[in-house]
């Protein structure tokens, strides 16, 4: 066990330390950071001279306002902070070391557009088009038609925009605009797109995005402002900001990782290899073939885990393969793609993400791996056994849990849904609502939307969920660990008081020792042995250990006696090929010698006889009671006979 714990602890902080590596945080979060503060300042309204940010944008007219005031004046940097000119080569740097790449890219995705179906066909003469909804930020039923500016001339087309090598399959649609390298010219496109209404009342979905390049740390960072154009009205913006390698396995740090993840690779195979020969071996034993799988949950956890881990190493291979990165154009004016379009990471955005997501699975199903290695000590196992004992009875309570839940977000989402985005949409209403189980619920703020419903609502679910269901739910969880208290005190009054009173170090200590029986030699002499409880004195590397004598005791125990003679194991034995000296040792081990009620060195004939003579003496005093019972019965029988 303790080998089997250190290795899988090895592999899983070398998986931890390849994605540790892999992820970059600090760099990602510092450039995060610095550009996210940079993009995200307020700017003041021409129209209303209020200050506002992107996501106070509200309008379309708004929206026009920040990307011209704000967006582009940051965008593209022309000017040194002493007012000079940038140079040629530095032209359009922003916060010192982050350099456009190219021009920003604007790019939309339409609605269909058809005849009002409401029913009542005299409004359509008041209104009669309205636009299809579209999903998935535009790409589930979008308009591929062509649309006219409001000058009647101007066109624009959807595009299909390849990502990557030329045969990819990976494509970036929608209506593009690709706004100049230089920043004067930009913000004149901007205008004229402004003024030919690019954005109308066909948009539902729009993005704004720009790479820089930073050399200090290797890295591109995409910026993407998406934009919401909902059917109702409403604008909802929000800034995305990924950071990735502009190469690969370039740095000795970067050496230094692709080491570790070969040796992670060997690892994997070695284990899966090590659970294949296992489970192969539990289905010719049991005559299942899942028995390993269903033996033990954390055999099932092991096997996703190391079945999530191969489609993490899969992804991380589309990623350093991916020609996003490959597939670029540097001049000293820009770094384009082969197509002369700006450089679009959208693609391998989409594999960081996926990747890191199920790193992080693969973490949190690690934990509860190391967390069954450590019931083998009470004193770490505290947490383990107490979820298993109240598991069934939690689960029968969360049937009541999910019904009431689900009863009070329907109350949010029919109360609140129309008037806040909290719980204007089911999951969203789920959302807050469970929320509100921490104590998070404002009488106030709901009793502004809505006076009658939100008493109704609020005092119902504090005393229902708060008072009553939450404290079943802790109840329920303090029955399983006092229940797993009690089995620990049961252990500790028994047999088993060493293995209850055993200590986290202690088992820690004997174990990394018994694994470092190779260097025995050099050891204190105080180490190698083991004092047992009878003041028997064992070499430690020679001692059995518990599978051992688990696997040599377990056919001859005998439930109805737990006291049996030392000539009786032997005798039992004869065919193992076990010496007396070893079984001493066994039971000096784990001190099982007990003081019998009766000589054991005495024959078992001799007991025997013994027994068969008390025996034969309750006989006789039975007989003796009968004959007396007979002959007061035939004098009380002649008295009445008289």
């Amino acid at each position: 066990m303790a080998i089997a714990f250190v290795g899988y602890f090895i592999f899983l902080s070398l998986y931890v330390a390849v994605v540790v590596l892999q992820r970059e945080a600090w760099n990602s979060e510092t450039t995060y950071a610095a550009v996210k503060s940079y993009l995200t300042g307020q700017f003041r309204d021409p129209k209303t001279y209020d200050y506002k940010d992107f996501m106070n944008v509200a309008s379309v007219e708004e929206w026009w306002n920040w990307m011209e005031v704000f967006f582009i004046d940051n965008a593209y940097v022309g000017q040194q902070t002493n007012f000079e000119d940038y140079k040629p080569l530095d032209m359009n740097t922003m916060l010192r070391y982050n350099r456009l790449t190219s021009g920003v890219v604007l790019v939309q995705r339409r609605g269909k557009e058809e005849q009002c179906n409401v029913g009542d066909e005299k409004y359509l003469q008041f209104m009669p088009k309205c636009q299809q909804r579209t999903y998935a930020e535009g790409l589930i039923n979008p308009s591929k038609e062509s649309f006219k500016g409001s000058d009647g001339v101007t066109e624009y087309k959807y595009e299909e925009r390849e990502v990557g090598l030329p045969g990819s399959g990976n494509f970036d649609v929608g209506f593009f605009q690709n706004l100049d390298y230089d920043g004067d010219t930009a913000a004149d496109q901007m205008a004229e797109l402004r003024k030919q209404r690019w954005i109308n009342e066909g948009t539902q979905w729009a993005r704004a995005g720009f790479v820089v390049y930073n050399p200090n740390i290797g890295t591109f960072c995409a910026v993407q402002f998406k934009t919401d154009f909902d059917l109702a009205g409403t604008i909802q913006m929000k800034m995305e900001i990924e950071i990735l390698l502009a190469t690969n396995y370039t740095t000795w740090t970067d050496n230094i990782r692709m080491v570790l993840e070969i040796i992670f690779v060997i690892l994997w195979f070695f284990n899966v290899a090590s659970v294949i020969v296992t489970a192969v071996k539990e289905a010719r034993i049991q005559q299942n073939s899942f028995a390993y799988f269903t033996s033990s949950g954390f055999n099932m956890l092991f096997a996703l885990q190391l079945f999530l881990m191969l489609v993490a190493t899969a992804v991380w291979a589309n990623i350093v393969v991916d020609p996003s990165r490959t597939n670029i154009t540097v001049t000293p004016e820009a770094i384009l793609d082969k197509a002369g379009n700006p450089p679009n990471f959208s693609s391998v955005i989409l594999l960081y993400q996926g990747y890191f997501i199920i790193s992080g699975i693969i973490v949190l199903l690690g934990t509860f791996r190391i967390l069954g290695f450590l019931r083998v000590n009470q004193n770490l196992s505290m947490l383990t056994d107490t979820l298993a004992l109240m598991v069934a009875e939690f689960l029968q309570f969360a049937v009541v849990l999910i019904i009431l839940t689900a009863a009070f977000m329907l109350m949010t989402h029919i109360y609140f849904g129309s008037t806040t985005n909290k719980f204007a949409t089911p999951e969203a209403a789920f959302i807050n609502t469970f929320e509100y189980l921490n104590g998070q619920a404002d009488f106030f703020s709901l009793n502004e939307m809505d006076v009658v419903g939100a008493p109704i609502f609020y005092y119902t679910f504090i005393f229902i969920m708060i008072f009553v269901v939450l404290n079943i739910t802790i109840a329920i969880i303090m029955d399983g660990y006092t229940l797993m208290q009690e089995r620990k005190e049961k252990m500790a009054s028994g047999y088993l008081k060493e293995v209850a009173d055993l200590s986290a170090i202690t088992q820690a200590k004997h174990g990394m020792l018994r694994m470092l029986a190779p260097c025995k030699g050099m050891m204190p002499a105080k180490w190698r042995v083991i004092k047992c409880l009878n003041g028997a004195i064992l070499d430690r590397f020679a001692a059995p250990t518990k599978d051992e004598v688990l696997e040599l005791l377990e056919p001859i125990m005998d439930p109805q006696h737990h006291v049996v003679s030392f000539e009786t194991v032997k005798r039992k034995l004869r065919d193992m090929q076990t010496t007396p000296e070893r079984l001493e040792s066994i039971f000096d081990r784990f001190d099982a010698w007990e003081e019998p009620a009766y000589d054991l060195k005495v024959s078992a004939d001799t007991r025997l006889d013994d027994a068969m003579k008390k025996v034969k003496q309750q006989i006789y005093s039975v007989l003796a009671d009968q004959k007396r019972v007979e002959s007061k019965i035939d004098m009380l029988l002649s008295h009445f006979a008289k």
